[in-house]
């Protein structure tokens, strides 16, 4: 990562922190981005994320999204928030309202002339976590039972804080122990006001396909696991037949049909007219 100028960077304050904390930890996040060369955990064409560990805010990560061209910059500054932005704004949310994931620190804009050069958020990092289709190979019968239930519950009470997550994967759900479940990636999230019964259904049914694509367990498992989520959600409002529907649409779709789906859903979310304060 080439180090930022820290006195040229705008901050931004999560949603889920109040504004004194945020000054108080001003220092700490000005010191980790300006720290120098920090351990590389994942890089994909103008996507990375570092991890490094400070002696206050302990072990934390630090996302960073690059804007390659002149156009991209002024659009991402001008015409439509990147979904980056929407994403800390939508963890920020979600972690308001008590949903389970990292902590969110702060988050940073990087101007360059008239546009926005690359964005930066700095958040917690979980040591140790597994992936959701990694823990699950792991459990024997009978601890996978009840995980199952558990990470069923855990869902359903994500979904009644509003979340539609929008790209849910097993690899977006982290397993920590003891055991918790906590939901990263909210790239393509929207925060409603209350259970979106359709949205959750399609988060549930890409989680099932992604733990059959990656051989983490069987169709019958997943099946078992729809049938707790039905349980566990508000009476009447999840079916897991039509869950299973979903689950098998997903399987037969190309990535690319699932990409423009999952852009159709949320367009409209990084425009002016569809940002909230």
């Amino acid at each position: 990562m080439i180090t930022p100028d820290i006195t040229q960077l705008d901050w931004l304050c999560p949603r889920s922190m109040n504004a004194e904390e945020f000054i108080r930890l001003r220092p700490a996040l000005e010191r980790v981005l300006s720290a120098g060369p920090a351990r590389e955990v994942y890089s994909v064409n103008t996507r990375s994320i570092y991890q490094l560990d400070d002696s206050e805010l302990g072990s934390i990560a630090i996302k960073e999204l690059r804007f390659e061209t002149a156009s991209r910059r002024w659009r991402a500054a001008t015409v439509r928030r990147h979904r980056v932005l929407c994403e800390f704004n939508a963890a920020g949310c979600f972690a308001a309202r008590g949903g389970l994931t990292p902590r969110l620190y702060g988050a940073a804009l990087e101007h360059r002339g008239a546009g926005l050069y690359r964005i930066f958020i700095v958040l917690e990092w979980l040591n140790e976590a597994l992936t959701l289709s990694a823990a699950v190979r792991d459990w024997a019968v009978p601890v996978r039972d009840r995980n199952l239930a558990h990470l069923a519950r855990t869902l359903v009470g994500a979904a009644s804080r509003g979340l539609v997550h929008g790209r849910h994967s097993s690899e977006n759900i982290l397993v920590t122990d003891p055991l918790e479940f906590q939901i990263i990636d909210f790239s393509h999230a929207q925060i409603f006001e209350r259970f979106h019964p359709a949205g959750f259904s399609r988060d549930v049914a890409r989680i099932g396909a992604r733990l059959v694509l990656e051989e983490a367990c069987t169709k019958k498992v997943v099946m078992q696991f729809f049938d707790e989520v039905a349980r566990a959600a508000p009476a009447g409002s999840v079916d897991d037949r039509k869950i299973a529907i979903e689950f098998d649409k997903v399987l037969m779709n190309s990535k690319r049909r699932q990409r423009r789906e999952r852009n159709w859903h949320t367009f409209w979310r990084g425009f002016p007219s569809r940002l909230r304060d």
